[in-house]
């Protein structure tokens, strides 16, 4: 992560624009110039277009992994659609979790439990 006058830019490896009820299966997705930039009062995710939200409008992050991703998943109120963003690292994807969490955000059982996996790394 890189933090400036912008924000918290979370360095991404790719971005997906998925279904809300089914997370895995992508619309659209680019590994060009994926965006997750954490600013003060909203996020900025681009996985074709920047899109801006507001913490307030994220139903819930959650956090998922398997062979090849390690992905930060952002679940909108009142949208059909995800974005999803490949971290390609755990540490990386804790930190950014633990911001969302910090700024209000709603984690899932995933994401807590990565969070407490990473406290529980950095402690020993």
């Amino acid at each position: 992560m890189s933090k400036d006058k912008d924000g918290v830019n979370v360095l991404l490896v790719a971005a997906f624009a998925g279904w809300k009820a089914i997370p895995w299966v992508a619309w659209a997705h680019s590994d060009i110039s994926p965006l997750l930039l954490l600013q003060k009062h909203h996020v900025t995710c681009r996985v074709v277009r920047k899109r801006r939200h507001a913490y307030d409008e994220i139903e819930y992050v959650d956090f998922r992994k398997t062979l090849g991703t390690t992905n930060i998943v952002l679940v909108f109120k009142e949208k059909l659609t995800t974005f999803s963003g490949n971290t390609a690292n755990a540490k990386l994807a804790a930190e950014a979790l633990e911001i969302f969490r910090q700024k209000g955000c709603r984690l899932s059982q995933r994401a807590q439990q990565l969070l407490e996996q990473n406290a529980m790394d950095g402690s020993s």
